[in-house]
């Protein structure tokens, strides 16, 4: 069985046709929520979309680490990052 990738048009014509309106009014739905949860974890604050998941960042303290190639140490610096949690229902569905 191929896999399938869902591509953002795909959603937009997805809510179109559910929602009865144009693909232009969808795409700036779906743009707007997409902006909306990146604003949001730009914030420092967690994006929560109930029977989804929640999104936040994850704060990443600066270690020590190794090359290697040469075993010369480094230290690798903190950074932020993205993270989904998926929620009970999401995973319960997926694994159905």
């Amino acid at each position: 069985m191929e896999k399938k990738t869902v591509v953002k048009q795909d959603i937009i014509k997805h809510i179109a046709v559910e929602a009865g309106v144009t693909q232009s009014d969808a795409k700036q739905i779906v743009q707007q929520v997409f902006d909306e949860t990146i604003e949001g974890m730009l914030r420092d604050e967690t994006v929560f979309i109930p029977k989804f998941g929640k999104f936040n960042v994850q704060h990443k303290v600066a270690r020590p680490a190794r090359v290697p190639k040469t075993g010369e140490p480094v230290t690798v610096s903190a950074r932020r990052r993205p993270s989904f949690k998926p929620s009970r229902l999401l995973k319960a569905r997926i694994n159905s």
